[in-house]
């Protein structure tokens, strides 16, 4: 009889150690960036998408926070939205992320990292951001000589607005005139605007060039070099424009 008690007892014990615990792996997520490094001017913002995996039935709300690779505060003036993100199913979650620099960040390359964080549980994704200049010193490094050298170029158009994004100045002016240049001002090409009205200004952000001027008028491109008309509702003189937010 005591026999048979043991053998039931042992095979209890080797049932208990082959189950610890006896459940399920806990609530988990991963999460990864698309892309993993980003160029942006300063002044200007980036994106790129987060994806949440959730694992053994995770849900809840996770918050977003920008810092640097070795855990430190992101550095001023570099600002990460939105800073939280729901998961509510079993399905993976993706979610734009917007950073932001600001007009006095230092040029340069950051090492930077997404933290994501849950309760206890903590996950990062690593992100490079390489900052750039704004070019309203006409694209310069930021050096101390910057601007102090100056070099004429005759290019017979009477010019009144200019402006720097995706590697290409582009300067208007009268008669509907755009004339870009990809080589740091140095050489320009004339574009053809399709207006003859005079166009008095020109900004770009957000991957956009957009130009006014008289009556109205409103042109846009991507590149500087092909322009599309667009619908102001007004003919009046436009004379300024600005990109934020």
């Amino acid at each position: 009889m005591r026999k048979a008690v043991y053998a039931v007892l042992i095979g209890l014990t080797l049932l208990l150690t082959a189950c610890p615990g006896g459940g399920g792996a806990p609530p988990d997520f991963s999460l990864s960036l698309n892309p993993t490094s980003l160029t942006v001017q300063q002044g200007q913002s980036g994106q790129t998408t987060l994806t949440l995996t959730p694992q053994n039935g995770f849900t809840g709300t996770v918050a977003l926070a920008l810092e640097q690779q070795d855990g430190t505060v992101a550095p001023s003036g570099i600002t990460l939205s939105p800073t939280s993100v729901t998961v509510s199913g079993s399905n993976l979650v993706t979610q734009v992320l917007t950073l932001s620099v600001g007009t006095g960040v230092a040029t340069g390359t950051y090492n930077l990292r997404v933290k994501a964080t849950s309760g206890s549980l903590v996950k990062t994704a690593d992100l490079s951001l390489t900052v750039s200049s704004s070019g309203s010193g006409g694209g310069g490094g930021g050096g101390g000589s910057a601007g102090a050298t100056w070099t004429v170029r005759l290019l017979g158009n009477n010019l009144l607005g200019v402006a720097y994004g995706n590697d290409t100045f582009v300067a208007v002016g009268d008669e509907g005139a755009i004339l870009t240049s990809r080589d740091g001002g140095v050489t320009w090409t004339v574009a053809v605007s399709g207006t003859r009205y005079t166009l008095r200004a020109v900004a770009y952000g957000n991957g956009l060039f957009v130009a006014v001027g008289d009556s109205g008028t409103i042109l846009t491109s991507s590149d500087g070099v092909a322009w599309t008309e667009r619908t102001s509702g007004t003919s009046n003189a436009l004379l300024g424009i600005a990109y934020g937010n």
